[in-house]
């Protein structure tokens, strides 16, 4: 069985290029492109590859040209990539193209090395196709991978190509247990996207992100994928539909029949996770597991927490979100000290505004109206009010994504309680830094929002407000946030 691919429409011949070109002339070509300015190389050869896919070419040329078109194509989305580390999101309208570029230069990589595979099965020679499916497979992991650190969606059909690309390998015996150990490869890869988009990447930071991926690749081998409607139902499952161009759904979110397809156990998955935390909580050692350095273990075992609640119990993790039946417009302030300054009315912290996606018990989906902010990270504090001069409510970034040049959509966990801006010392010589005050609203307490190593549980602060100065003790550390920390106050 072949896989079912998108490939571009064939033409004898496509723009300017000589289907009797050989190596020799594709390389001197390669070497003359601006390396000095990436973009303009990348769109070169992004140009080219498009050209190669729509022309026919005998399947030994093909490969022979495939080899330093991958090479130069990788070497260029390492300097684009380079050039994105300047900035941070949301992206500007340079950086936006940047990534844009790497996008369709990767995608038209991938276009050539599906033409390899097809070529390779239809002569039937599996010794070659494994390794063009683990380069294409590859590729098309680099293509997610942007998309999360970038906080941009992945491309169109990305998710329908790796899942034929896996169907077509287990059609072909790759992914049986006696594979040889390149087929093994290309499919623990497989497993490790499948576990990373089930994460919900666009919740993390760029270290948990790259925690997650750590782990993903570390506990892909324990996951199990097999025919539906084959053997026992998993405890925790997940669908995966070959033909679909989504990552894998829990079964409880499927509502079409699931004879067809593909089930993923991640249940070991879980349970790795469970032994992993308890390891690093008794200070044993973890043979083949990725571990942070000491201080960052309280961050780590919440990521743990996360990832077994995603990967192990999706049926009881579903959250209902409903769409307003009235739109609410919000103006918004992002940042801690810029925060402090709205409530307090000491300054002129940023401002912009949003409307409502959808909500829950626990938050808002927005989308940015108008200009985007300059800056966005997950775990960053964040004031919304719908009215000027109306009281501020506080919450903490969970997720964003910039669809487009010019589109923001985030979503916020609200922290509960009018917030007051304060300042905040130790009980010696500590200076005095902004923070604030959310008022204790119904069954839940008062609670502090500080920049990250002002105050710990258990050590009294000094607190200046309008009201005059007080003595607060935090009690427990609820949120470990970006560059913020927020505490329980005793009541």
């Amino acid at each position: 069985m072949l896989p079912h691919y998108h490939l571009p429409p064939r033409h004898r011949t496509a723009g300017t290029i000589n289907p009797d070109f050989s190596p020799d002339q594709v390389g001197a070509w390669l070497a003359k492109l601006p390396l000095a300015a990436a973009d303009q190389a990348a769109e070169k050869l992004s140009r080219f590859l498009n050209a190669f896919s729509r022309i026919d070419l005998p399947a030994q040329h093909r490969s022979q040209l495939a080899g330093l078109l991958k090479t130069s194509a990788w070497h260029l989305i390492e300097r684009l990539e380079g050039e994105l580390a300047a900035h941070s999101p949301p992206w500007p309208a340079k950086p936006y193209r940047w990534l844009n570029l790497s996008q369709a230069l990767l995608g038209e990589l991938a276009n050539s090395q599906k033409l390899l595979v097809l070529g390779s099965l239809h002569q039937h020679d599996l010794a070659q196709a494994a390794p063009r499916l683990t380069d294409l497979v590859e590729t098309l992991g680099r293509q997610l991978s942007i998309a999360y650190r970038s906080h941009t969606p992945a491309p169109a059909g990305l998710w329908h190509e790796l899942h034929q690309s896996y169907w077509c390998a287990a059609q072909q015996g790759m992914t049986e247990p006696s594979a040889k150990p390149a087929w093994a490869r290309m499919v623990e890869h497989y497993k490790s996207l499948l576990l990373l988009a089930m994460a919900d990447p666009y919740q993390f930071t760029a270290r948990e992100l790259e925690w997650a991926r750590a782990l993903a690749e570390a506990i892909a081998p324990a996951t199990r994928l097999a025919p539906a409607g084959k053997g026992k139902t998993a405890m925790a499952p997940f669908h995966v539909d070959p033909l679909a161009d989504e990552p894998p759904q829990a079964l409880a979110r499927t509502e079409t029949a699931t004879a067809v397809g593909l089930l993923f156990d991640t249940s070991a998955a879980a349970r790795q996770l469970a032994l992993l935390g308890n390891a690093i909580k008794n200070r044993r050692t973890t043979a083949g597991m990725p571990l942070p350095a000491e201080p960052e273990w309280p961050i780590y075992l919440a990521l743990l927490n996360k990832l077994k609640l995603r990967w192990g119990a999706s049926k009881h993790r579903l959250v209902q979100r409903r769409k307003p039946q009235q739109e609410s417009r919000y103006e918004i302030g992002l940042g801690l000290h810029g925060l402090c300054q709205l409530v307090g009315q000491t300054g002129n912290g940023t401002v912009f505004h949003g409307s409502t996606l959808n909500d829950s018990a626990g938050g808002l989906a927005l989308k940015c109206l108008g200009p985007l902010p300059d800056h966005i990270g997950v775990g960053e504090v964040v004031g919304l009010r719908q009215q000027p001069g109306g009281p501020w409510q506080t919450g903490l970034v969970r997720w964003f994504k910039q669809s487009r040049e010019d589109e923001l959509l985030f979503g916020l966990q609200l922290l509960g309680g009018q917030a007051q801006a304060v300042q905040l010392s130790d009980q010696e010589t500590g200076p005095a830094q902004c923070g604030l005050l959310l008022q204790a609203a119904g069954n839940r307490p008062a609670h502090l929002v500080l920049a990250k190593g002002i105050g710990r549980a258990g050590l009294p602060l000094k607190l200046k407000s309008a009201a005059g100065e007080q003595t607060v003790t935090p009690t427990q550390l609820t949120e470990a946030a970006n560059g913020s920390e927020v505490f329980r106050l005793e009541g």
